[in-house]
């Protein structure tokens, strides 16, 4: 590699990543007259690494890093490790790996304990909708009281997901940011609320009366989505009730306030 024969370098560097280890010593017992090269150490790896990348064969030296990674796998038979996907609910905990074959399965958070449905499969379509930006006065002045901390929504999507197997499902969700998860034909894995009971934790006696899940969401809730050709992970929000960005508690609570007064007003007059 020093004296510029790359292809040679590349040559027996192929040969002793197929040299395994221990067998260099009763190679050359069996042919004494032939040359036996020792297997490739970490220390051979980083030579032609080095010296790949000094002669300007980028493509050749990345080859040689994901020779590393499947060291002893035949070509074409490796296996990815998969895709780690991080908890919403307790930020930076991983929560489970999710594999190229796998599409909708039902896990629980070591961090919190409860259990969330983690969706993973190909991108089909993607619908995105901007909203304007602090439309709602109320929300603005509970912002300014420091009430509400939520951020506003900048944008509603509506993404159909297939799995691996052909299922298939919608998910509607809104995020803070104009930007979106994931375009179509690119894998991403969605966490969401169980949308039914867990069989595990039926079986193991985990059977929660107000449901596994995580608290104060609905059943297929999304909570979060990991991009697998980006690695970003998005957190998603329940999308608005009404074009105002209002929650939905606000207008049941209304009501019921205004009928309680009225009823109030109504008893203190007939006294």
């Amino acid at each position: 590699m020093a004296r510029g024969n790359a292809q040679l370098a590349l040559s027996i560097y192929g040969t002793m990543c197929r040299v395994g280890p221990g067998s260099s010593s009763a190679t050359a017992d069996r042919h004494r007259e032939q040359l036996a090269w020792p297997p490739a150490t970490l220390e051979t790896v980083s030579a032609v690494v080095m010296g790949l990348a000094r002669a300007l064969r980028l493509r050749d030296a990345y080859s040689a890093i994901a020779d590393v990674r499947r060291r002893g796998v035949p070509q074409g038979d490796e296996v990815p490790f998969g895709q780690v996907i991080n908890s919403p609910m307790a930020a930076g905990a991983p929560l489970t790996v999710v594999h190229p074959h796998e599409g909708c399965r039902v896990v629980a958070c070591a961090s919190s304990r409860y259990e969330v449905e983690v969706f993973s499969g190909e991108v089909v379509r993607v619908e995105s909708e901007a909203l304007v930006q602090e439309q709602s006065l109320l929300l603005a002045a509970a912002r300014t009281a420091n009430l509400w901390r939520k951020q506003p929504l900048a944008s509603v999507h509506q993404m159909v997901v297939r799995a691996p197997d052909g299922q298939a499902r919608t998910f509607r969700f809104g995020t803070e940011s104009a930007d979106v998860p994931a375009q179509a034909g690119e894998r991403v894995s969605i966490v969401c609320s169980p949308t039914e009971r867990s069989a595990q934790s039926l079986q193991q006696g985990r059977f929660r009366p107000f449901g596994s899940g995580p608290p104060f969401t609905k059943p297929g809730q999304p909570l979060s989505a990991t991009n697998h050709d980006t690695g970003r992970e998005h957190a998603l929000q329940p999308p608005p009730s009404s074009a105002a960005g209002i929650p939905s508690w606000v207008l049941p609570a209304a009501v019921l306030f205004s009928a309680s007064d009225a009823a109030s007003g109504d008893h203190l007059s007939q006294s």
